[in-house]
């Protein structure tokens, strides 16, 4: 909802106003520039969105590895949006390494990660392995939210749905 129409060419002037005050290698330039890949994201612009985001690949990775975790995680959001499953995959793999490496398992930011690797899983049919990943993330979604979250509701459908692709 919102004027997203107008949020871009605003974005992009923060971009610039961050760029000339800070540089094109600092942590406020760089999420300037997430945000406008979000708002392409959100008018489902996924092409627009995914340039932007590999395009920052190298800058966010510099910057620290949450940021660079967020952008993994991005493109394998989008790539599932686009349907391409094996690149998602890809990414969340990378994500996950990430958040395992530097946050452990036991957070909701890791549920949700899973929750997406098990999309891109039953995007490319392999409907064993996403129901593992919707499993464990329902396990955590239920520990941090509660079985009454929509969170967990989404999971436990979205589980269920792959259950039955399984066969």
């Amino acid at each position: 909802s919102g004027n997203l129409a107008a949020a871009v060419p605003a974005q992009r002037r923060s971009i610039e106003a961050n760029k000339r005050v800070f540089g094109d290698r600092h942590p406020n330039y760089a999420m300037a520039r997430r945000n406008l890949s979000q708002l392409y994201t959100e008018l489902k612009d996924y092409d627009r969105a995914v340039e932007l985001v590999e395009q920052d690949l190298p800058l966010r990775a510099a910057l620290s590895p949450a940021l660079y975790e967020d952008s993994l995680s991005d493109l394998g959001i989008l790539y599932t949006a686009l349907g391409k499953g094996d690149r998602a995959i890809k990414y969340l793999e990378g994500a996950v390494r990430l958040r395992l490496q530097f946050h452990g398992e036991d957070n909701l930011e890791y549920a949700s990660l899973l929750h997406n690797l098990a999309m891109a899983y039953g995007l490319q049919g392999q409907f064993q392995r996403s129901c593992d990943y919707y499993e464990r993330s329902l396990e955590l979604t239920e520990k941090h939210r509660g079985k009454q979250h929509p969170d967990y509701r989404s999971t436990l459908n979205n589980l269920a749905t792959s259950y039955k692709r399984l066969g």
